[in-house]
């Protein structure tokens, strides 16, 4: 009796031991896993500009090329006309290329949304002449107050330039070049004024962008 008792004594706790141990240890692991997800989130979301410069390797025309990308898939989310009338007319806007940082030239909806990003961001109406014909204008909120900021641009055969076709290089992102060099010319600071907003803008992730291109 006394030696049941005793095994009884000794076997109990080393069960209530052991369940508690590993209780600990499957919190543990669970906390583990949340905190391992948190972090994998955080690198699909550019929340500081030199998270976002340095998925494009501190490349201007890159990432704004991904903004303008952001700002009209945002705008065919949100079911605005502008931006349905030109999705409808113009479905390859390479996204992917966008994406992977390889593209081969700015396609309509592109253009449309790296405008009215830049004219959101800069508070400008911004107007776009290609060729010496207003191709584009910025449809963000504006007043009378709200300067009209006009971008001209030339464009042969995909290629855009500023005033000869070798003044702007020709490697898939020409019309980023050449907004890039305008805006350095006309707009002190503009970089700064972009990127230092981009804690406070609304940036969707690849994943996102694919599926919302996808569905629409």
């Amino acid at each position: 009796m006394k030696i049941k008792n005793i095994f009884l004594f000794l076997i109990i706790p080393s069960i209530i031991l052991i369940l508690i141990i590993f209780f600990i240890f499957a919190i543990q692991k669970e906390k583990q896993n949340k905190k391992e997800t948190i972090i994998y989130e955080q690198k699909n979301f550019f929340k500081t500009p030199k998270k976002l410069l340095s998925k494009f390797d501190n490349n201007y025309s890159k990432a704004l090329a991904y903004l303008g990308l952001n700002r009209f898939i945002i705008g065919l989310q949100n079911n605005i006309y502008e931006y349905k009338t030109l999705w409808i007319g113009d479905k390859e806007i390479f996204i992917e290329k966008i994406l992977n940082g390889n593209l081969g030239t700015a396609s309509s909806p592109l253009i449309f949304g790296t405008i009215n990003f830049l004219g959101e961001k800069l508070n400008k109406k911004i107007n776009l002449f290609i060729n010496d014909y207003l191709a584009y204008n910025s449809i963000n909120k504006s007043n009378s107050e709200t300067q009209t900021f006009i971008l001209e641009l030339k464009n042969d055969k995909n290629h855009f330039f500023i005033n000869d076709f070798e003044d702007t290089l020709g490697d898939g992102y020409c019309f980023f070049n050449a907004i890039v060099f305008l805006l350095d010319q006309e707009i002190n600071n503009w970089k700064n004024i972009i990127f230092s907003d981009i804690p406070y803008t609304q940036i969707l992730t690849d994943k996102e962008i694919l599926q919302i291109s996808v569905n629409l």
